[in-house]
């Protein structure tokens, strides 16, 4: 868990059980879709899995942000498949957040590149695993 939030473990919060039903309240069902569990919270929102009555396939993973529920990815497998492969090839999923000033090319134009180059390899491999907007996690 450490290595998935380098650079970011004061922005984005993994939610334990008790906590994510702190956030999910009963009485804001005709605002939210009582069958959403947060997971993930943030500064601006929070992840959330949907959850149905009846057996289905795949649980989509949603952004919640204010009122308004956006696709996030279309299950919470894929998700998971896409942190796996980001971690597996650049080694984070947030590499905008990543930068270390301890690497001796920090603050050169190389080390922007290879930081741009890590940023669009993890949002391909998002929109693989089909999240619309090209993000695995977000701040």
């Amino acid at each position: 868990m450490e290595q998935l939030l380098e650079g970011a473990d004061d922005l984005i919060h993994f939610l334990s059980l008790e906590e994510a039903e702190k956030y999910y309240s009963p009485r804001d069902a005709d605002i939210y879709d009582p069958k959403c569990l947060p997971f993930v919270s943030y500064e601006n929102g929070q992840l959330v899995i949907v959850a149905s009555e009846t057996q289905i396939e795949t649980s989509p993973v949603l952004q919640r942000e204010g009122i308004k529920d956006k696709l996030w990815f279309p299950s919470l497998t894929n998700m998971m498949l896409a942190i796996a492969e980001a971690l597996e090839t650049v080694g984070t999923i947030l590499p905008e957040l990543s930068r270390n000033y301890d690497d001796e090319d920090y603050d050169t134009d190389d080390y922007d590149d290879k930081i741009r180059k890590n940023c669009k390899v993890v949002g391909e491999i998002a929109q693989k695993y089909g999240s619309p907007r090209g993000i695995i996690l977000t701040n």
